[in-house]
């Protein structure tokens, strides 16, 4: 069974390779350019995957501590190796639930490829737990597929020129989300016991903007990937940079 790595910063395909490697490059600028280099506060990594964020993160900043959380069974197992194959690996723990950590006592949070894979009532959940481990005035990097209008159409191509008649790789899936009206019947199968949802298509971060400020984020900024400074239409993910509102 292939790993995470196999099918995201390792991947076969030269341009989905390129363009994972580069979300990781582009969640971490974004967090220089909020922090500068000298950060040594604790992040957390919410929805880790393999641990290769938090592997970068502490590649540039040194000084900090991180941790990898994914609920993922399998996901644990490769991050947990990650971690051990790291110089500095007493400052990357491992976890598999945030129940341990306190409130509000993490300085900066990333929480990149999460939201297009989690259903509403599992996205309503992670916003209460981030917002409740997150200090006041604290950062929070969201990053979420861009799949509307123009870019839902170049994505939609793409997939059908790999993988044609899967549910995202369809007319009657991509004609909708090029519009700006996607479908909401994403399926959802089961990933270790969790319910996830694997297609981008259907995904609309304009959903999620709404949600961050009801549960108390200003965004304080929204990046494109992988053309930071381009406009939001020619990119293929954003990241929206957060503040948590004191309360």
């Amino acid at each position: 069974m292939p790993s995470y790595a196999d099918i995201t910063t390792d991947d076969p395909n030269v341009v989905k390779r390129w363009l994972q490697n580069r979300r990781l490059d582009d969640a971490l600028w974004h967090v220089s350019a909020q922090l500068g280099t000298g950060f040594s506060g604790r992040m957390l990594d919410y929805g880790g995957g393999d641990g290769a964020l938090c592997r970068r993160f502490l590649h540039r900043f040194p000084q900090a501590s991180v941790t990898s959380f994914d609920p993922s069974a399998s996901m644990f197992g490769q991050a947990a190796a990650s971690a051990s194959a790291v110089a500095t690996h007493r400052a990357f723990a491992v976890i598999g639930s945030t129940a341990e950590l306190d409130a509000a006592s993490i300085d900066m949070i990333t929480c990149c490829e999460v939201f297009e894979h989690l259903p509403a009532a599992q996205i309503e959940e992670a916003l209460c737990e981030l917002t409740r481990l997150l200090a006041p005035g604290g950062l929070l990097i969201i990053g979420v597929p861009n799949e509307l209008y123009l870019m839902a159409l170049g994505k939609g191509l793409f997939r059908m020129a790999r993988r044609n008649g899967q549910y995202d790789a369809r007319w009657d899936t991509v004609l909708p989300a090029a519009q700006g009206h996607p479908r909401t019947d994403r399926p959802v199968h089961d990933l270790d016991g969790l319910p996830f949802i694997y297609p981008h298509t259907g995904f609309d971060y304009r959903t999620t903007l709404v949600d961050l400020e009801h549960h108390g984020f200003e965004v304080v900024s929204a990046h494109g990937s992988p053309i930071r400074r381009g406009p939001r239409f020619v990119n293929s993910e954003l990241y929206l940079v957060c503040r948590r509102l004191a309360r």
